[in-house]
Protein backbone atom coordinates (compact mmCIF):
# COMPACT_ATOMS: atom_id res chain seq x y z
CA UNK A 1 0.00 0.00 0.00
CA UNK A 2 1.66 3.47 -1.17
CA UNK A 3 0.78 6.77 0.76
CA UNK A 4 -0.11 10.10 -0.68
CA UNK A 5 2.55 12.26 -1.46
CA UNK A 6 1.58 15.87 -0.21
CA UNK A 7 2.91 18.60 -2.57
CA UNK A 8 3.95 21.16 -0.21
CA UNK A 9 4.49 25.07 -1.69
CA UNK A 10 6.72 26.82 0.70
CA UNK A 11 7.01 30.54 0.21
CA UNK A 12 9.51 32.83 2.26
CA UNK A 13 11.31 35.95 1.53
CA UNK A 14 15.28 36.00 0.85
CA UNK A 15 15.85 38.05 4.80
CA UNK A 16 18.07 34.93 6.86
CA UNK A 17 15.43 35.81 9.73
CA UNK A 18 12.12 34.70 7.78
CA UNK A 19 13.96 31.97 5.08
CA UNK A 20 16.38 30.25 7.42
CA UNK A 21 13.87 29.06 10.06
CA UNK A 22 11.43 27.96 6.97
CA UNK A 23 13.84 26.03 5.47
CA UNK A 24 15.09 24.21 9.27
CA UNK A 25 11.44 23.52 9.64
CA UNK A 26 10.87 21.86 6.56
CA UNK A 27 14.03 20.02 6.17
CA UNK A 28 13.59 17.11 8.15
CA UNK A 29 10.59 16.54 5.89
CA UNK A 30 12.98 15.90 2.61
CA UNK A 31 13.98 12.66 3.03
CA UNK A 32 10.44 11.80 3.44
CA UNK A 33 8.74 10.09 0.40
CA UNK A 34 5.12 11.29 1.27
CA UNK A 35 6.47 14.63 0.57
CA UNK A 36 7.06 16.62 -2.45
CA UNK A 37 8.28 20.16 -1.44
CA UNK A 38 9.27 23.11 -3.41
CA UNK A 39 10.70 26.43 -1.79
CA UNK A 40 9.95 29.40 -3.62
CA UNK A 41 11.68 32.92 -2.51
CA UNK A 42 13.79 35.59 -4.04
CA UNK A 43 16.48 34.57 -6.05
CA UNK A 44 19.82 35.78 -3.79
CA UNK A 45 19.20 32.84 -1.93
CA UNK A 46 18.48 30.15 -4.19
CA UNK A 47 22.24 28.50 -3.94
CA UNK A 48 21.99 28.49 -0.44
CA UNK A 49 17.79 26.53 -0.39
CA UNK A 50 19.13 24.04 -3.60
CA UNK A 51 22.60 23.63 -1.62
CA UNK A 52 20.17 21.99 1.49
CA UNK A 53 18.93 19.75 -1.21
CA UNK A 54 15.22 21.19 -2.08
CA UNK A 55 13.48 22.23 -4.87
CA UNK A 56 12.97 25.79 -5.70
CA UNK A 57 11.84 28.80 -7.90
CA UNK A 58 12.54 32.47 -7.84
CA UNK A 59 10.34 34.85 -7.07
CA UNK A 60 10.51 38.11 -8.78
CA UNK A 61 13.52 36.98 -10.88
CA UNK A 62 13.54 40.54 -12.34
CA UNK A 63 14.11 41.82 -9.11
CA UNK A 64 16.62 40.19 -7.05
CA UNK A 65 17.29 42.85 -4.94
CA UNK A 66 13.46 44.29 -4.30
CA UNK A 67 13.08 41.94 -1.12
CA UNK A 68 16.41 43.25 0.67
CA UNK A 69 15.98 47.15 -0.47
CA UNK A 70 12.21 47.40 1.57
CA UNK A 71 13.64 45.34 4.47
CA UNK A 72 17.00 47.11 4.79
CA UNK A 73 17.03 50.80 5.36
CA UNK A 74 20.03 53.35 5.29
CA UNK A 75 18.58 54.83 8.77
CA UNK A 76 16.83 53.77 11.65
CA UNK A 77 12.78 53.48 11.08
CA UNK A 78 10.80 56.42 11.54
CA UNK A 79 7.81 57.75 9.94
CA UNK A 80 9.25 58.47 6.71
CA UNK A 81 11.36 55.17 6.06
CA UNK A 82 7.78 53.56 7.15
CA UNK A 83 5.84 55.16 4.61
CA UNK A 84 8.43 54.61 2.30
CA UNK A 85 8.74 50.95 2.80
CA UNK A 86 4.82 50.26 2.79
CA UNK A 87 4.69 52.13 -1.07
CA UNK A 88 7.52 49.61 -2.01
CA UNK A 89 6.22 46.46 -0.48
CA UNK A 90 2.75 47.51 -2.44
CA UNK A 91 3.92 48.18 -5.69
CA UNK A 92 5.80 45.07 -5.33
CA UNK A 93 3.14 42.70 -4.61
CA UNK A 94 1.21 43.21 -7.78
CA UNK A 95 3.63 41.54 -9.60
CA UNK A 96 4.71 39.00 -6.59
CA UNK A 97 0.83 38.31 -6.22
CA UNK A 98 0.04 37.43 -10.26
CA UNK A 99 3.55 35.14 -10.59
CA UNK A 100 2.92 33.70 -7.36
CA UNK A 101 -1.40 32.83 -8.56
CA UNK A 102 0.06 31.41 -11.52
CA UNK A 103 2.52 29.59 -9.88
CA UNK A 104 -0.15 27.92 -8.24
CA UNK A 105 -2.54 27.23 -10.64
CA UNK A 106 0.29 25.45 -12.96
CA UNK A 107 1.80 23.17 -10.07
CA UNK A 108 -1.70 22.95 -8.17
CA UNK A 109 0.17 21.98 -4.47
CA UNK A 110 -2.15 20.47 -1.23
CA UNK A 111 -1.12 22.59 0.76
CA UNK A 112 1.03 25.79 1.23
CA UNK A 113 3.34 27.08 3.66
CA UNK A 114 3.13 31.56 3.55
CA UNK A 115 5.44 33.60 5.79
CA UNK A 116 4.01 35.81 8.16
CA UNK A 117 5.28 39.14 5.84
CA UNK A 118 3.84 37.37 2.80
CA UNK A 119 0.34 37.68 3.80
CA UNK A 120 -0.99 38.26 0.75
CA UNK A 121 0.22 35.14 -0.76
CA UNK A 122 -2.44 34.11 1.75
CA UNK A 123 -5.18 36.24 0.22
CA UNK A 124 -3.95 34.22 -2.69
CA UNK A 125 -4.35 31.06 -1.54
CA UNK A 126 -8.03 31.61 -0.37
CA UNK A 127 -8.93 32.83 -3.55
CA UNK A 128 -7.65 29.80 -5.23
CA UNK A 129 -9.70 27.65 -2.51
CA UNK A 130 -6.05 26.52 -1.18
CA UNK A 131 -5.18 25.43 2.49
CA UNK A 132 -2.76 27.31 3.71
CA UNK A 133 -0.72 27.85 6.97
CA UNK A 134 0.97 30.67 8.25
CA UNK A 135 4.86 30.29 9.11
CA UNK A 136 5.81 33.02 12.33
CA UNK A 137 9.40 33.53 13.62
CA UNK A 138 8.30 36.10 15.40
CA UNK A 139 4.93 35.10 17.24
CA UNK A 140 4.33 38.50 19.19
CA UNK A 141 3.30 40.29 15.88
CA UNK A 142 0.13 38.74 15.71
CA UNK A 143 -1.96 41.85 17.68
CA UNK A 144 -2.64 41.03 21.53
CA UNK A 145 -5.94 41.83 22.77
CA UNK A 146 -5.33 41.42 26.40
CA UNK A 147 -1.33 42.20 27.28
CA UNK A 148 1.69 44.20 26.26
CA UNK A 149 1.37 45.09 22.48
CA UNK A 150 4.33 44.36 20.18
CA UNK A 151 6.28 47.21 18.20
CA UNK A 152 5.98 50.08 20.88
CA UNK A 153 9.67 49.81 22.03
CA UNK A 154 10.05 46.49 24.01
CA UNK A 155 6.70 46.95 26.37
CA UNK A 156 6.36 44.45 28.98
CA UNK A 157 3.54 42.84 30.92
CA UNK A 158 2.52 45.86 33.58
CA UNK A 159 3.10 45.64 37.23
CA UNK A 160 0.84 48.96 37.89
CA UNK A 161 -2.19 50.71 37.17
CA UNK A 162 -0.20 53.41 35.27
CA UNK A 163 1.73 50.15 33.02
CA UNK A 164 -1.53 48.59 32.54
CA UNK A 165 -3.11 51.73 30.93
CA UNK A 166 -0.18 52.49 29.00
CA UNK A 167 -0.19 48.60 27.89
CA UNK A 168 -4.16 49.04 26.70
CA UNK A 169 -3.61 52.42 24.96
CA UNK A 170 -0.45 51.13 23.42
CA UNK A 171 -3.03 48.24 21.78
CA UNK A 172 -5.50 50.77 20.60
CA UNK A 173 -2.78 52.51 18.81
CA UNK A 174 -1.85 49.42 17.32
CA UNK A 175 -4.72 48.13 16.28
CA UNK A 176 -5.45 51.68 15.15
CA UNK A 177 -2.95 52.22 13.09
CA UNK A 178 -3.39 48.51 11.25
CA UNK A 179 -6.88 49.91 10.53
CA UNK A 180 -5.58 52.99 8.70
CA UNK A 181 -2.91 51.63 6.95
CA UNK A 182 -5.39 49.32 5.68
CA UNK A 183 -7.68 51.95 4.38
CA UNK A 184 -5.32 54.20 2.86
CA UNK A 185 -2.90 51.85 1.15
CA UNK A 186 -3.84 47.94 1.49
CA UNK A 187 -7.83 48.29 0.49
CA UNK A 188 -7.08 50.93 -2.31
CA UNK A 189 -4.24 48.67 -4.01
CA UNK A 190 -6.33 44.98 -3.89
CA UNK A 191 -9.04 47.05 -5.63
CA UNK A 192 -6.36 47.52 -8.06
CA UNK A 193 -4.60 44.69 -8.36
CA UNK A 194 -7.61 41.94 -8.33
CA UNK A 195 -11.69 42.18 -7.27
CA UNK A 196 -12.21 39.03 -6.24
CA UNK A 197 -9.44 39.25 -3.60
CA UNK A 198 -10.69 42.82 -2.58
CA UNK A 199 -13.93 41.46 -2.11
CA UNK A 200 -12.79 38.24 -0.13
CA UNK A 201 -10.26 39.56 2.35
CA UNK A 202 -11.06 41.20 5.42
CA UNK A 203 -8.63 42.91 7.91
CA UNK A 204 -10.71 41.08 10.83
CA UNK A 205 -12.38 37.83 10.36
CA UNK A 206 -15.46 37.73 12.32
CA UNK A 207 -14.12 35.93 15.49
CA UNK A 208 -11.70 38.52 15.96
CA UNK A 209 -8.41 37.59 14.51
CA UNK A 210 -6.55 39.08 11.50
CA UNK A 211 -7.16 37.99 8.41
CA UNK A 212 -3.41 38.37 7.56
CA UNK A 213 -2.78 35.24 9.24
CA UNK A 214 -3.92 31.68 7.88
CA UNK A 215 -7.43 31.09 9.39
CA UNK A 216 -6.13 27.30 9.41
CA UNK A 217 -3.33 27.27 11.66
CA UNK A 218 0.01 29.35 12.38
CA UNK A 219 3.38 27.93 13.14
CA UNK A 220 5.38 29.99 15.62
CA UNK A 221 8.78 29.04 15.08
CA UNK A 222 9.28 30.64 18.43
CA UNK A 223 9.53 29.96 22.16
CA UNK A 224 6.36 29.65 23.89
CA UNK A 225 8.27 29.73 27.43
CA UNK A 226 9.47 33.56 26.60
CA UNK A 227 6.17 34.81 25.82
CA UNK A 228 4.78 37.01 28.77
CA UNK A 229 1.19 37.05 26.96
CA UNK A 230 -1.37 33.85 26.42
CA UNK A 231 -3.74 35.51 24.29
CA UNK A 232 -2.76 33.76 21.06
CA UNK A 233 -5.27 32.57 19.03
CA UNK A 234 -6.32 28.88 19.43
CA UNK A 235 -4.78 27.50 15.94
CA UNK A 236 -1.32 28.56 16.76
CA UNK A 237 0.73 25.84 17.44
CA UNK A 238 4.58 26.09 18.70
CA UNK A 239 6.87 23.99 17.17
CA UNK A 240 10.18 25.68 18.33
CA UNK A 241 12.96 27.59 17.02
CA UNK A 242 14.09 26.15 14.13
CA UNK A 243 17.40 26.64 11.51
CA UNK A 244 18.66 24.67 8.41
CA UNK A 245 21.30 22.19 9.45
CA UNK A 246 24.35 21.60 7.29
CA UNK A 247 28.17 20.46 6.85
CA UNK A 248 30.30 23.45 8.45
CA UNK A 249 33.88 24.32 8.40
CA UNK A 250 36.16 24.21 11.57
CA UNK A 251 36.17 27.43 12.58
CA UNK A 252 39.58 28.61 14.77
CA UNK A 253 39.71 31.64 17.26
CA UNK A 254 42.46 34.06 16.37
CA UNK A 255 44.09 34.20 19.97
CA UNK A 256 43.35 32.29 23.11
CA UNK A 257 41.90 35.00 25.00
CA UNK A 258 38.16 34.38 26.35
CA UNK A 259 35.98 35.44 23.19
CA UNK A 260 33.00 37.58 22.43
CA UNK A 261 30.93 37.07 19.70
CA UNK A 262 29.46 40.49 18.09
CA UNK A 263 26.55 40.69 15.83
CA UNK A 264 23.62 43.16 14.37
CA UNK A 265 22.28 40.54 11.86
CA UNK A 266 22.34 40.70 7.86
CA UNK A 267 20.41 43.91 7.83
CA UNK A 268 20.71 47.43 9.42
CA UNK A 269 23.65 48.76 6.99
CA UNK A 270 23.01 51.97 9.08
CA UNK A 271 24.04 50.51 12.34
CA UNK A 272 27.34 48.39 10.94
CA UNK A 273 29.99 50.92 12.05
CA UNK A 274 28.19 52.33 15.34
CA UNK A 275 28.28 48.88 16.44
CA UNK A 276 32.36 48.92 15.65
CA UNK A 277 32.95 51.79 17.38
CA UNK A 278 31.09 50.31 20.67
CA UNK A 279 33.39 47.31 20.38
CA UNK A 280 36.48 49.02 19.87
CA UNK A 281 35.68 50.77 23.21
CA UNK A 282 35.06 48.28 24.89
CA UNK A 283 38.50 46.58 23.65
CA UNK A 284 40.26 49.20 24.67
CA UNK A 285 38.81 49.05 28.50
CA UNK A 286 38.72 45.09 28.21
CA UNK A 287 42.18 44.38 26.63
CA UNK A 288 42.25 40.91 27.72
CA UNK A 289 38.86 39.68 25.59
CA UNK A 290 38.93 39.26 22.01
CA UNK A 291 35.92 40.51 20.22
CA UNK A 292 35.23 38.88 16.53
CA UNK A 293 32.60 41.32 14.89
CA UNK A 294 30.13 40.03 12.35
CA UNK A 295 29.19 42.51 9.19
CA UNK A 296 26.57 39.88 8.14
CA UNK A 297 27.18 39.94 4.63
CA UNK A 298 26.80 36.27 3.35
CA UNK A 299 27.66 37.44 -0.61
CA UNK A 300 30.80 38.44 0.91
CA UNK A 301 31.96 35.82 3.87
CA UNK A 302 34.71 34.35 1.26
CA UNK A 303 36.80 38.50 1.76
CA UNK A 304 39.21 38.12 4.41
CA UNK A 305 39.34 38.76 8.50
CA UNK A 306 40.51 42.18 8.91
CA UNK A 307 42.45 42.60 12.33
CA UNK A 308 40.89 46.04 13.52
CA UNK A 309 42.76 45.96 17.04
CA UNK A 310 45.26 43.79 18.54
CA UNK A 311 41.89 42.16 20.19
CA UNK A 312 39.20 42.82 17.54
CA UNK A 313 38.48 41.15 14.17
CA UNK A 314 35.62 41.65 11.88
CA UNK A 315 34.32 38.98 9.68
CA UNK A 316 32.23 40.26 6.76
CA UNK A 317 30.00 36.84 7.61
CA UNK A 318 30.61 34.12 10.43
CA UNK A 319 28.50 31.08 10.27
CA UNK A 320 26.36 31.33 14.53
CA UNK A 321 26.84 27.44 13.99
CA UNK A 322 29.83 27.32 13.46
CA UNK A 323 31.52 30.05 15.96
CA UNK A 324 29.16 30.03 18.90
CA UNK A 325 30.94 25.89 20.21
CA UNK A 326 34.14 28.31 20.72
CA UNK A 327 32.83 31.54 22.06
CA UNK A 328 32.04 32.10 26.06
CA UNK A 329 29.67 35.31 25.11
CA UNK A 330 27.80 36.80 22.99
CA UNK A 331 26.79 40.67 21.87
CA UNK A 332 23.86 41.13 19.77
CA UNK A 333 20.76 42.47 18.23
CA UNK A 334 18.11 41.16 19.42
CA UNK A 335 17.18 39.43 16.03
CA UNK A 336 15.47 36.05 16.51
CA UNK A 337 18.11 34.20 14.80
CA UNK A 338 21.08 34.96 17.01
CA UNK A 339 18.96 34.83 20.08
CA UNK A 340 17.70 31.44 19.55
CA UNK A 341 21.37 30.02 18.68
CA UNK A 342 22.69 31.98 21.73
CA UNK A 343 20.06 29.97 24.12
CA UNK A 344 20.54 27.04 21.98
CA UNK A 345 24.56 26.84 22.36
CA UNK A 346 23.64 27.89 26.30
CA UNK A 347 25.89 31.37 25.65
CA UNK A 348 25.59 34.33 28.22
CA UNK A 349 24.47 37.53 26.15
CA UNK A 350 23.93 41.49 26.54
CA UNK A 351 21.52 42.32 24.15
CA UNK A 352 21.79 45.67 22.20
CA UNK A 353 18.48 46.44 20.31
CA UNK A 354 18.38 48.27 17.22
CA UNK A 355 15.52 48.49 15.18
CA UNK A 356 12.15 46.47 14.55
CA UNK A 357 11.10 43.83 16.58
CA UNK A 358 14.63 43.37 18.52
CA UNK A 359 12.98 45.77 21.69
CA UNK A 360 10.46 43.18 22.37
CA UNK A 361 12.76 40.29 22.15
CA UNK A 362 14.76 42.22 24.18
CA UNK A 363 12.06 42.78 26.56
CA UNK A 364 11.28 39.14 26.74
CA UNK A 365 14.66 38.10 27.31
CA UNK A 366 15.37 40.70 30.57
CA UNK A 367 11.86 39.34 31.99
CA UNK A 368 12.54 35.82 31.67
CA UNK A 369 16.42 36.65 33.54
CA UNK A 370 17.61 35.18 30.23
CA UNK A 371 19.74 37.86 29.18
CA UNK A 372 21.28 41.27 29.48
CA UNK A 373 19.76 44.62 27.74
CA UNK A 374 21.36 47.55 27.33
CA UNK A 375 20.54 50.94 25.40
CA UNK A 376 22.09 52.01 21.89
CA UNK A 377 21.92 55.52 22.88
CA UNK A 378 23.71 55.27 26.25
CA UNK A 379 26.71 53.93 26.18
CA UNK A 380 27.42 53.68 29.40
CA UNK A 381 24.47 50.96 29.87
CA UNK A 382 26.39 49.26 27.07
CA UNK A 383 29.64 49.16 29.45
CA UNK A 384 28.04 48.51 32.68
CA UNK A 385 25.78 45.50 30.71
CA UNK A 386 29.49 44.22 29.69
CA UNK A 387 31.03 44.47 32.83
CA UNK A 388 28.14 42.39 34.72
CA UNK A 389 28.06 40.04 31.36
CA UNK A 390 31.61 39.00 32.08
CA UNK A 391 31.33 39.09 36.43
CA UNK A 392 27.96 37.17 36.36
CA UNK A 393 27.82 33.90 37.15
CA UNK A 394 24.13 32.53 37.63
CA UNK A 395 22.53 31.77 34.33
CA UNK A 396 20.47 29.54 35.28
CA UNK A 397 16.98 31.23 33.43
CA UNK A 398 18.88 31.16 30.27
CA UNK A 399 20.21 27.26 31.09
CA UNK A 400 16.58 26.53 31.66
CA UNK A 401 14.89 27.92 28.41
CA UNK A 402 18.25 25.80 26.39
CA UNK A 403 16.97 22.57 27.86
CA UNK A 404 13.23 23.52 26.78
CA UNK A 405 14.22 24.36 23.28
CA UNK A 406 16.02 21.22 22.69
CA UNK A 407 13.04 19.65 24.07
CA UNK A 408 10.47 21.05 21.20
CA UNK A 409 8.82 18.25 19.17
CA UNK A 410 8.71 20.46 15.88
CA UNK A 411 8.87 17.41 13.45
CA UNK A 412 5.76 15.60 15.11
CA UNK A 413 3.53 19.28 15.17
CA UNK A 414 4.88 20.24 11.92
CA UNK A 415 3.10 16.54 10.23
CA UNK A 416 0.00 16.97 12.61
CA UNK A 417 -0.69 20.74 11.22
CA UNK A 418 -0.26 19.54 7.94
CA UNK A 419 -2.27 16.25 8.43
CA UNK A 420 -5.10 18.31 10.08
CA UNK A 421 -5.09 20.77 7.07
CA UNK A 422 -5.83 18.36 4.52
CA UNK A 423 -8.82 16.74 6.49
Amino acid sequence: MTCRVIKLAVFAPPLSGHLYPVLGLMQPLLDNPNYDITVYTGVTKLPVVQALGFKCQALLPDQPDVFDNIASTDTKLNASTLYGQIQAAITMCQDLMTQVEAILRETQPDVATVDFVFAPLGMVCDKLGLPWLTTNPTPFSIESKTDAPAFLGGLKPPLNWRQALRNRLGRGAVHGFKRLVYRLFVKKALKRFDPVIYQQFKLYRENGEEGFYSPYGILALGMEELEFRKDFPAHLTWLGPTYPKKALADFRLPTDLPTVLVTNGTLLPWGKESLLTIVKRLAQAHPDICFLVTAGSEARQDQPVEAIMDNVYRYQYIDYEAVLPHVDYVIHHGGAGILYASIRHGKPALVIPHDYDQFDYAARLEWADAALVASLKRPDSIEAGFKQLLSRTDWTAMKTLQDQLLTYPTQERLEAAIARVLK
